[in-house]
């Protein structure tokens, strides 16, 4: 009886969650696959370090706000969402996407890599951010985006 209760919650968790495992008793790590990294240089100003993107029309509406060509095509935004990380210490990347039990709070968590880089000095009032955009299953009810690094600003999402 207990074995049947332990299986029909894992299979709860895992029809609800999507591809997740946990990660202690507080979270649960959601998969992530990186569809797209890029170093891009953008406004100092700019507050934006984390979203969500949940429909080819905001998908588009992103790429041309930062000026890209993702190459991301072929989402099925019924099934599938984008989440997307951008972080002003360029040396760092997202390691895991998680989601709280008790709460509806949703983090990236990055860490530092090491990198060094040698750049050009962008142009006046510009900086240099690191932009990652994941590929997840769909999940419905995301308020805001997180973000573990200490980074200050806003999150997004782009319908």
């Amino acid at each position: 009886m207990k074995r049947d209760v332990i299986l029909f919650t894992m299979i709860f968790i895992f029809i609800t969650l999507g591809c997740a495992k946990t990660t202690g008793n507080s979270s649960i790590e959601i998969e992530i696959k990186e569809v797209f990294a890029k170093l891009i240089v953008s406004d100092i100003g700019n507050s934006l370090y984390s979203g969500q993107i949940k429909s080819q029309v905001g998908l588009e509406e992103f790429a041309r706000q930062y000026s890209l060509d993702l190459g991301i095509k072929n989402v099925d935004f019924k099934q599938k969402m984008l989440v997307f990380g951008i972080t002003g210490n360029i040396s760092a990347r997202v390691s895991r996407f998680i989601k709280y039990k008790n709460s509806n709070s949703f983090y990236l968590d990055y860490y530092d890599t090491g990198i060094r880089y040698k750049l050009m000095i962008p142009k006046k009032g510009k900086r240099y951010y690191y932009l990652q955009i994941f590929i997840i299953d769909r999940i419905d009810g995301i308020l805001h985006i997180r973000v573990k690094n200490l980074e200050q600003g806003l999150s997004k999402i782009y319908e």
